[in-house]
């Protein structure tokens, strides 16, 4: 079996597969076209007229990917003229919200053609495995600080090691957080400083409250910075 594909991201092949330079180089060579794509402004019908068209008499088309990718009304027709085999769909533009809800598709009814709900993820089956995988997941954060398959976090994959305890710094970015501390820090100060409770405060101010140039500067960048608030995990 021959393997060819097409991205519009450079990757190496593997295997026995090879790149090609064109969506439509694949569709003229494939006797079976399978998408793997996500939902954007470029994949959307990505698959219309013109692509059933180019593709070999014949084959076939199999989209588990998204229900925007191709145009169900061109493929049901390239299938009801013989020139697609058959196809395989798991995923539509309009899909039912529960088992109650109506289903159609000019794709119900024609040859050679199958059609699924996509539910990988929603099965029993899959929710207890799911369960098992996210407690196991926990536990070894918990345990060893190991964020490994985390989708929003670096990967962090260490050993245990029971004789130190790893702390882990998480930052919430907040707009205007540091101006307002900088500004409470001051008050205090010279607040602290009219009272005798300081000989020497921190920032010199004049009387008038005036600040100096350096320290305008630093506040003003401050408005212009969301800072962070961090809060400090022990494993």
């Amino acid at each position: 079996m021959r393997v060819v594909f097409f991205d519009i991201v450079a990757k190496l092949p593997m295997g026995n597969n090879r790149s090609m330079s064109k969506l439509d180089d694949v569709l003229a060579v494939s006797d079976f076209v399978t998408l793997h794509v996500p939902e954007t402004a470029q994949t959307r019908n990505m698959i219309g007229p013109a692509q059933i068209a180019q593709m070999k008499p014949g084959a076939c088309l199999l989209n588990a990917s998204r229900g925007t990718v191709v145009e169900i009304a061109a493929l049901a027709d390239g299938i009801r003229r013989g020139h697609i085999g058959g196809a395989a769909v798991d995923v539509y533009p309009d899909e039912p919200e529960s088992n109650s809800s109506g289903f159609t598709s000019e794709l119900r009814g024609l040859p050679n053609v199958i059609l699924t709900p996509h539910i990988g993820g929603s099965t029993e089956e899959a929710q207890e495995a799911i369960g098992r995988e996210v407690s196991a997941a926990l536990i070894k954060y918990i345990n060893t600080g190991a964020t490994t398959g985390a989708v929003n976090f670096p990967q962090i994959e260490l050993p245990l090691d029971k004789t130190a305890h790893r702390i882990l710094n998480v930052h919430k970015n907040v707009p205007r957080r540091a101006p307002r501390h900088h500004q409470d820090r001051l008050g205090l100060e010279r607040e602290r400083a009219r009272a005798g409770a300081v000989d020497r405060p921190r920032h010199r101010l004049p009387p008038d409250g005036s600040r100096s140039g350096r320290l305008r500067r630093r506040q003003e960048g401050g408005r212009r910075a969301a800072t962070s608030i961090k809060t400090r995990i022990l494993f």
